[in-house]
């Protein structure tokens, strides 16, 4: 282990995982109680059948990253064969969360909008949101795939 510089890896086990495990229970509350709608949710809700389902679809799935993240975080930290893969599979699971979370607000809205056509518009910080993922996802690839010999538990 000494022949691998290892900061990136604690940073990922020592802080990252357990603020995205924060940030999916913070996320997970914002959804079940409609708190991204400035103390509006009951018009939003009224106004757009569909969307308190999605809302608390949303917030089961941020629980599940949640749980996710923690248990990724303890496979990489005891250096489990299968812990970079699964810490991939996490960050690919961010990413097609808020897609499909978005796709589905927009095709709610649409369907709740008087000429109802269908048009997703560019979320700009969405799209910056999954460029950053994707690199994260490869430069992560990369940094775990020279360390393999490293889990092997």
């Amino acid at each position: 282990m000494d022949k691998y510089p290892m900061k990136w890896y604690k940073f990922i086990i020592y802080i990252q995982l357990f603020l995205s495990a924060i940030a999916s229970l913070v996320n997970a509350a914002a959804y079940f109680i409609g708190g991204y709608y400035s103390g509006l949710a009951d018009q939003v809700y009224a106004s757009y059948k569909g969307l308190k389902a999605l809302d608390i679809c949303m917030a089961i799935v941020c629980l599940a990253l949640a749980i996710f993240a923690i248990l990724v975080r303890q496979g990489l930290a005891h250096f489990k064969t299968k812990a970079p893969t699964r810490y991939l599979i996490f960050l690919g699971l961010t990413i097609a969360s808020q897609v499909i979370y978005y796709i589905a607000v927009t095709l709610i809205i649409n369907a709740s909008a008087a000429n109802a056509s269908v048009s997703l518009q560019t979320n700009s910080s969405l799209i910056m949101s999954i460029i950053i993922n994707i690199i994260m996802i490869l430069i992560n690839k990369i940094y775990f795939d020279k360390r393999a010999e490293l889990f092997v538990n």
